[in-house]
């Protein structure tokens, strides 16, 4: 009883305003807020749907730590749709020191929570969209903010979405604007969105100046498929990442079927670092 009482207590410390301290079994700790439902994150797991993903970064890091010069470039690595900032924190823990993250996301709510769980990390955050081209695009925010996404919201997502104009930009101009020579990890996470970020990134990928991508998978066979044959033409060499463990399988539609739980994201990096990491064959 007196167990459960100071867990009580404690729970209430850190509750504040509609927002919770969580601390996940990677040693990261943030704020998660009430609507980003919380509830569903169970003690001690981190505040993502897929710990695959953090597990791949882990493996990324190391192989790309083994490979010659990699004490001396200056090291980058970029979160897209970074949301309340877990993968940006992952990418800071498990990253070289001399490491920088370049963390996007558009929505101005989403933003200061990223901008709160960040701080003091080696992180800059920038409140823009990304996708194929610079400009400015609609953007729909909804009740679920972790559901939020370029474009008008759809007929399922009605009149509670809040609607507004948002800055966007494309990794390529950006990373000519920023003189970035090459990049770490690139996770993508943008709702539906995804195969935009990679055609905006044409040059990087095709002079293989990106090392690994993190992409969330489109529902639909067909992107998947085009998804993959886009990085296979760049020369990448591409798998799924089994949901919540350690696991690769490989790119295909027989193997996205064979998973108990579909996979939901791919992973895709250079031949060399296929080589290190013992990719499953497709």
């Amino acid at each position: 009883m007196r167990h459960r009482l100071r867990l009580i207590k404690r729970i209430l410390m850190h509750r504040m305003r509609g927002k919770t301290w969580h601390t996940d079994r990677y040693g990261m700790g943030y704020w998660i807020w009430d609507y980003h439902r919380a509830v569903t994150t169970p003690p001690g797991e981190p505040r993502t749907d897929d710990s695959g993903v953090i597990e791949q970064l882990r493996n990324v890091y190391q192989a790309i730590d083994s490979l010659p010069g990699s004490d001396t470039d200056r090291r980058t690595s970029n979160d897209v749709g970074a949301y309340i900032g877990v993968i940006t924190l992952a990418m800071d823990r498990l990253g070289p020191s001399n490491h920088t993250i370049h963390s996007f996301e558009a929505d101005d709510l989403n933003f200061e929570h990223l901008n709160l769980n960040t701080g003091g990390h080696e992180v800059v955050t920038h409140n823009v969209a990304v996708s194929d081209v610079p400009g400015t695009m609609t953007f729909t925010r909804n009740r679920d903010h972790g559901t939020n996404h370029l474009g008008g919201p759809s007929e399922a997502e009605g009149e509670a979405a809040v609607v507004y104009e948002v800055p966007v930009d494309s990794l390529d101009n950006f990373g000519s604007t920023n003189d970035i020579q090459t990049i770490d990890v690139l996770k993508i996470d943008v709702e539906g969105s995804d195969i935009n970020v990679i055609r905006g990134a044409d040059k990087l990928l095709g002079a293989q100046r990106i090392k690994a991508l993190i992409v969330e998978l489109p529902l639909e066979e067909q992107g998947r498929a085009e998804m993959t044959a886009v990085l296979r033409a760049h020369g990448y060499v591409p798998a799924f990442i089994s949901r919540n463990s350690t696991g690769l399988v490989e790119s295909t539609e027989a193997a996205y079927s064979r998973e108990i739980r579909s996979p939901l994201n791919m992973l895709a990096v250079t031949p060399d670092i296929a080589e290190l990491l013992d990719f499953p064959q497709s």
